[in-house]
């Protein structure tokens, strides 16, 4: 059971407590007592720096006033050594304390920074840890994928309290994150397109599906090129084969010309020899049938007139013989319109 006395020292502090309400905030609107409380706050730990209207200014006192996470700010550590731990002050304490309630199986990043090949990695708290965000989830902030997780191990080099740390951390993401990872470092590290599904990284996508559409567009520009030079090769070949073949056919033609031209000649003259040979014997041949026509006519009794033979008429000889006298007129007509009979 309470004692006398605690039970009238709770009396009396309720009773201080209702006078001062009465006194300072009873009959005030929300606002007013808002602007009171906060008058009072700067003075009982701000600067005490007067605003335009001759009170403190609350907004200038709180931004000189130095909170808890200030502290952890100032004081926190990615990897804490013994060395950081060695000083005793609170603010030392309070940050090996929060350090304490991390879970550093797995980071989660922020890459909103990829392009320029900076990434932000912190420790997962223990209700991210029970929704499974950096295990079962993409460990990227942002991004709540779930299929196609791969664990990586990473180089981590950062900067922190003036100096140059580096430190091996293991990271769960999938493959559109884990793109941005690897942004411009190899020409592997590709964009794929996801295909689960899942959500987030829809910008990613449609980002892919753009690059795959321009390197087909660019592909299709490759492939016409090199069938219009295949084309224009074939062409040319084709003119240089239908060029030599004219050349060929030229050449054989010239040949044949040539040949043709030799047996000409050589058949021309032995025809020729045989015409004036076949034109000497039927010359012969009609002499001698005049002769034999004139033989006839003698033999038959049929004389000429005016050659005074008595009726008997004289064998024929062919002009130019110096043995017989030559032939009558009559024989002259006569040989005469035989030659142009036959001519």
């Amino acid at each position: 059971m309470a004692s006398f006395g605690a039970a009238r020292a709770a009396a009396y502090d309720r009773a201080a407590r209702a006078d001062h309400w009465r006194a300072n905030y009873a009959g005030l609107t929300a606002w007013q007592r808002h602007e009171r409380l906060l008058n009072q706050l700067a003075t009982a730990y701000g600067s005490g720096e007067a605003g335009a209207s001759g009170a403190s200014d609350p907004a200038a006192a709180l931004a000189h006033t130095r909170t808890d996470a200030d502290v952890l700010r100032e004081s926190y550590r990615f990897i804490r050594s013994a060395a950081d731990d060695a000083a005793t002050t609170w603010e030392v304490r309070l940050a090996r304390r929060y350090y304490d309630r991390l879970y550093r199986e797995y980071a989660l990043a922020d890459l909103s920074r990829h392009r320029e090949q900076k990434a932000g990695l912190r420790w997962r708290t223990e209700a991210e840890v029970r929704s499974g965000k950096g295990q079962f989830i993409c460990g990227a902030k942002g991004c709540d994928a779930r299929a196609g997780l791969a664990s990586y191990e990473l180089m981590f080099r950062y900067d922190e309290d003036g100096q140059s740390k580096a430190a091996l951390v293991k990271l769960r993401a999938c493959p559109d994150c884990a793109a941005k990872l690897n942004y411009g470092r190899s020409s592997a590290a590709r964009y794929q397109p996801r295909r689960d599904g899942g959500g987030g990284g829809g910008e990613q996508r449609e980002r892919g599906r753009r690059r795959s559409r321009s390197r087909s567009r660019e592909r299709g520009k490759k492939g016409q090129r090199r069938s219009s030079r295949s084309s224009s090769r074939s062409s040319s070949r084709s003119r240089s084969r239908s060029r030599s073949r004219g050349r060929s056919r030229r050449s054989s033609g010239s040949v044949q010309k040539k040949k043709d031209s030799q047996e000409d000649r050589r058949s021309g003259g032995k025809s020729s020899s045989k015409s004036s040979s076949k034109q000497r014997g039927g010359s012969d041949s009609r002499r001698r049938s005049r002769s034999r026509d004139g033989e006839r006519g003698g033999r038959g009794g049929h004389g000429v007139p005016g050659t005074g033979d008595g009726g008997r008429g004289r064998a024929a000889a062919p002009p130019g013989d110096d043995a017989a006298a030559g032939p009558t007129d009559a024989e002259m007509d006569r040989w005469l319109a035989e030659l142009f009979a036959d001519s």
